[in-house]
């Protein structure tokens, strides 16, 4: 019954109504004000950032860089790093986009809510320190009885706010983090956070302002510090990170909408929207209670620290928060937006299992692995190309040995010697890997959700019959915080392969004025089975890629190069193909199999008058039989 209200009272709260008005009001002040953020913002910089320090001769008041200090340390932590992290588990990338928006016309919105607290505030009795916030100025600039009930309301919920947003979930958050972190007792964590805020609550106002004014700048310093190092050692998945957000916040499905997990557009822009508000509280007016204590003068002047404090707040601090999870590459968890596909293999290779694969690039993977007719592809560079996590139960002999000496260890038995259960990490360009822990952590959340499915169909819940190219989905509705399984059909996810254009015209006129030699040319790639030992001690073994081109009309190898480090397929067959016609002149035709080649060399073939067609090239598995054979 709890339960049902709880979520009734979020979906009310958060729903198409509460998005829409907050997201209007942002507009109507942004507009109404002929975009001051942007307009101003030599201005605003130059009364935020340009006098952070500047503090009134009063002894009672409190500095403008203080009170934005106090309203940034509600927020910043929870809101910044937690809030952050659940907008991207339930929404997507894309709700990062959201955010955004919700903050740039968020930032007139808190604007206003600085201005009307600084214009209606009061003196404190017998004091030259200011108290105000929503409660005075609905009160005394509403010029209605309904301005009182308005205040009072304000209150009641404020105080309401103030148990939960503003302290269980904080609390809970630093507990948790603690406990996961270092083991630290909970109960402990509640004693030490209580003594904390009862010294800080016992010093009044003061007290409350100097602490906010001492730790948020450095928090936040470490804290960036912190990001900083992150987005250097990943810096070159910033723009793919970036990629993300922006493509996913416009997709019909977000990110997992695309692969079936549910999260749809208006989650994503729900999502974004109220943990955007979660962080700048911008429409709320709690934060503006502690600028209205600040010893400014001119409201204007309060007012474009409110826009700093979005703009610090969101724009920046939480920015940098998703592009640090994004870019790093760890799982977003299982709590809506991120989506493992598991496929239930029988007889392959004589060994049965259940491959993993990661997100919708992963399904391409699988897509490419089940769409290749028999002679497409070998099914050997399938299975170093693409990426997943896989257990197989087979023979003993299979078993990697790093996972037999586990095994020994901790004494495990299994039946015969062609039931023996071990797991493999499939990742392109190295080696199949034993599992690091990232991705033993993924399997067995993967695992305990594909264990519900199989026993929602035991007990009948769910029915087992499904068509082909359909697959049974479990997911978290967001809703109404619950999980769902039902069968739907899986979405296509055709692997991509880039396609390129040579922009150097001079360079494409050379090749085409090239004279044509009646010469057919096979191309290809291949993954040797030799490993290739990491720098490092303890790194994965890469995987030699092999590309090779060979005179179908004479017979014998033209070329055959391992890729080197930073080398890839694309450019690997590019060169070749410019180097080749340079020297020898354009040949008549070129056959492939593998879609990178294709992707390399359909447009400049074409400019070139050089035949592109694909064929099974039967007598590469030869050449490269005997290649790896010498290997």
């Amino acid at each position: 019954m709890l339960e049902n209200l709880l979520d009734r009272a979020v979906q009310l709260l958060w729903g198409r109504g509460t998005i829409a008005f907050t997201l209007l009001c942002g507009l109507y002040f942004t507009v109404f004000t002929h975009f001051l953020p942007l307009r101003k913002i030599g201005l605003v910089t130059q009364k935020t950032l340009g006098s952070l320090f500047c503090k009134k001769e009063s002894k009672d008041s409190v500095s403008p860089f203080a009170a934005v200090s106090t309203a940034l340390g509600g927020t910043m932590g929870v809101g910044n790093i937690i809030g952050v992290g659940a907008a991207l588990a339930l929404g997507g990338a894309g709700s990062i986009f959201w955010m955004w928006v919700g903050a740039l016309l968020g930032m007139m919105t808190k604007y206003m809510e600085v201005f009307l607290a600084v214009r209606w505030r009061v003196r404190r009795p017998g004091s030259r320190s200011f108290c105000g916030g929503p409660m005075y100025y609905c009160a005394r600039g509403i010029p209605h009885p309904i301005g009182k009930l308005l205040a009072v309301l304000f209150c009641i919920f404020c105080i309401l706010s103030s148990l939960s947003s503003g302290s269980m979930v904080q609390t809970n958050a630093i507990a948790q983090s603690m406990q996961q972190s270092f083991s630290v007792s909970p109960s402990l964590c509640a004693v030490v956070l209580v003594l904390v805020c009862g010294w800080v609550l016992h010093g009044g106002c003061d007290r409350a302002v100097q602490t906010c004014s001492t730790l948020v700048p450095w928090m936040s310093a470490l804290y960036l510090f912190g990001c900083g190092v992150i987005l250097f050692h990943f810096r070159q998945n910033i723009p793919s990170a970036f990629s993300q957000i922006l493509t996913q916040a416009f997709s019909s499905g977000g990110i997992a909408g695309a692969a079936g997990s549910g999260v749809g557009f208006f989650t994503c822009v729900r999502v974004g929207i109220s943990r955007g508000i979660f962080t700048h509280e911008a429409g709320l007016g709690s934060a503006s209670i502690a600028h209205a204590c600040s010893g400014a003068d001119s409201p204007v002047e309060q007012g474009f620290w409110g826009i700093f404090e979005v703009f610090c707040d969101t724009i920046l601090v939480c920015t940098i928060t998703a592009l640090s999870i994004l870019a790093s590459g760890v799982p977003l968890g299982a709590s809506g937006a991120y989506q493992a596909f598991c496929s239930v293999m029988g007889k392959f290779s004589g060994e049965r299992g259940i491959a993993v694969f990661d997100g919708v690039e992963g399904l391409g993977d699988f897509y490419m692995i089940l769409g290749s007719e028999e002679g497409d592809l070998p099914a050997q560079y399938l299975m170093d190309e693409h990426t997943s996590l896989t257990c197989f139960w087979g023979s003993m002999m299979n078993v990697p040995d790093e996972q037999r000496k586990v095994i020994d260890e901790l004494d495990i038995r299994f039946k015969t010697i062609s039931d023996w259960i071990y797991f493999v990490s499939y990742k392109k360009g190295y080696k199949p890997y034993q599992l690091d822990e990232d991705e033993v952590a993924l399997l067995i959340e993967t695992y305990e959700n594909l264990y519900m499915v199989v026993e929602a169909v035991r007990q009948g819940e769910l029915n087992p019959e499904i068509e082909q190219a359909e697959g049974i989905v479990r997911r978290y509705n967001t809703e109404n915080d619950t999980w769902e399984m039902f069968v739907k059909e899986i979405p296509e996810a055709e692997k991509e392969f880039p396609s390129v254009m040579l922009e150097d015209q001079e360079l494409k006129d050379e090749l085409k004025d090239q004279k044509q030699i009646d010469l057919e040319v096979i191309l290809d790639f291949t993954y040797l089975p030799v490993m290739v030992e990491g720098e490092e001690e303890g790194e994965r073994p890469k995987n030699p890629l092999l590309f090779m081109a060979y005179d179908n009309t004479d017979g014998g190898v033209i070329t055959m190069d391992i890729l080197e480090e930073g080398d890839d397929e694309i450019s690997r067959t590019l060169g070749f193909f410019i180097s080749f016609v340079q020297q020898n002149g354009r040949m008549k035709t070129i056959k492939a199999r593998n879609p990178w080649i294709f992707g390399a060399l359909e447009d400049i073939c074409e400019y070139c008058s050089v035949d592109l067609v694909y064929d099974p090239v039967e007598i590469m598995d030869q050449v490269i039989e005997e290649v790896v054979s010498q290997l």
